[in-house]
């Protein structure tokens, strides 16, 4: 399991539970550009654009045939609107609904937080964060 391949697989459930309509979903950009620590990044969707992002494997064991981790996901999220059917607190109540208990190659989806970023005067940033527990890397597989 790698990350790219676990950013595919929620990209892909997010495209299933939102129409082009209502989002672009699609990874993070490779090269962030950030002015006075914030992402800057111009939104092009209407209504809604989502980034996900896969990374921060955190390793519990030091062994290498039995080490289970953490892996980290970000989605961050920018909507022209806070409140209603297409506000940010909307899109994230339904990306968590997506995502919580899904099953990643044989990993639970696990919501950890949600915050707000921020609001430049026309769109709204938030992030939200979520983990699979149970990564065995190098092969290793449970029996």
């Amino acid at each position: 399991m790698d990350e790219n391949s676990i950013e595919q697989e929620i990209i892909k459930i997010l495209q299933n539970d939102f129409s082009e309509n209502e989002a672009i979903i699609k990874s993070f950009p490779e090269d962030p550009q950030y002015v006075d620590g914030v992402l800057d990044y111009n939104m092009s969707h209407p209504i809604c654009e989502i980034l996900v992002n896969c990374d921060n494997i955190d390793f519990e064991n030091e062994t290498l045939g039995d080490q289970e981790g953490k892996v980290g996901i970000e989605t961050t999220i920018f909507a022209r609107s806070v409140r209603g059917d297409n506000g940010v607190r909307n899109i994230c109540k339904k990306i968590r609904q997506a995502l919580t208990g899904n099953v990643i190659q044989g990993n639970r989806v696990i919501p950890e937080d949600q915050r707000k970023i921020f609001y430049d005067g026309q769109v709204w940033c938030y992030g939200q964060h979520y983990r699979l527990n149970n990564i065995f890397p190098f092969g290793y597989e449970e029996e």
